[in-house]
């Protein structure tokens, strides 16, 4: 497996670990309600729950993307009218379900007004409710209830942002990576072209020449197939170097596109590599049936 799949496999698995606990979490109230509430509580919650838990997730899942969801804010403002209305009718005990209302403002909004908005939802207690209550079970301070808030808010908005910001990293990083490639393939193209371009040229005149005269019994061939011989050679040499050059500071896709250059040039690339490894030269022969063809 590869460095870049096992980075993706582990924001896949990041974003499902927060979709997932953006769902214990409200679970976990429902089982307070139901544990400390009072008549319909429970009822209300789960349908309350069932009614703005999608819409939460939607948020949630398009935060993970970096993205902001279609009508964003419609359905944000009908996420806070079902748990207000939940609140007005259960009371204190709702109060924990607000932490994914300041979730989904943070991936729906706008940073200006994202920001804000949250800090009024996770802060709104202190001034509702008492600080010092008497002790009985199910009854909270103000204090305690915007730090909740907080808590819960601040520690799932922050593996949102981060899978986000990885996702965005990831894409700058394949954007430069496939300008880089671009680039060196153009620059290797040109040196190529500027290096090797004449020398191509005379070979392939050479050779026809060469066949020519081959074909007419001339004595001159001979002298016309050492010329091929020793700028084939010349060329091969040149050819060695770029290869050589390449392979010490390019990437394996810089190298790629070096090969595919030259076997279209009418050189074979692994031919050429071989040769270097074995410290020998191509043997004219298979450049010449490459001029041929």
């Amino acid at each position: 497996m590869t460095r870049p799949a096992r980075r993706t496999d582990w924001l896949t698995y990041a974003g499902w670990a927060v979709l997932t606990f953006s769902v214990v979490v409200p679970a976990t109230e429902i089982w307070r309600i139901w544990v400390l509430g009072k008549g319909d509580d429970l009822a209300i919650a789960l349908v309350a729950t069932a009614a703005y838990l999608p819409l939460h997730l939607r948020h949630v899942f398009h935060g993970l993307q970096g993205r902001r969801p279609r009508a964003a804010v419609a359905t944000l403002a009908a996420m806070t009218a079902v748990m207000t209305v939940a609140w007005a009718m259960i009371g204190q005990q709702w109060v924990f379900m607000f932490a994914s209302l300041a979730v989904s403002a943070l991936c729906t909004l706008q940073t200006r007004f994202a920001i804000p908005t949250a800090a009024a939802i996770a802060l709104w207690p202190v001034l509702y409710y008492d600080w010092s209550p008497r002790l009985a079970d199910g009854v909270y301070s103000g204090p305690y209830l915007a730090l909740s808030l907080v808590f819960r808010a601040t520690s799932l908005f922050a593996v949102i942002w981060l899978v986000a910001a990885s996702r965005r990293l990831s894409g700058v990083r394949a954007a430069l990576s496939a300008a880089a490639v671009s680039e060196a393939r153009a620059a290797l193209q040109e040196d190529l072209r500027a290096t090797l371009g004449k020398q191509l040229a005379d070979l392939a005149a050479l050779g026809k020449q060469a066949d020519v005269l081959a074909t007419e019994h001339d004595p001159a061939t001979a002298t016309t197939l050492n010329e091929l011989v020793t700028a084939s050679r010349s060329a091969l040499t040149d050819v060695v170097r770029l290869v050589d050059a390449y392979q010490r500071v390019a990437a394996r896709p810089e190298l790629d596109a070096a090969a595919a250059l030259l076997n279209h040039a009418g050189i074979n690339a692994e031919m050429v590599r071989l040769a270097r490894e074995q410290g020998s030269l191509v043997q004219p022969a298979s450049v010449d049936d490459k001029a041929r063809t």
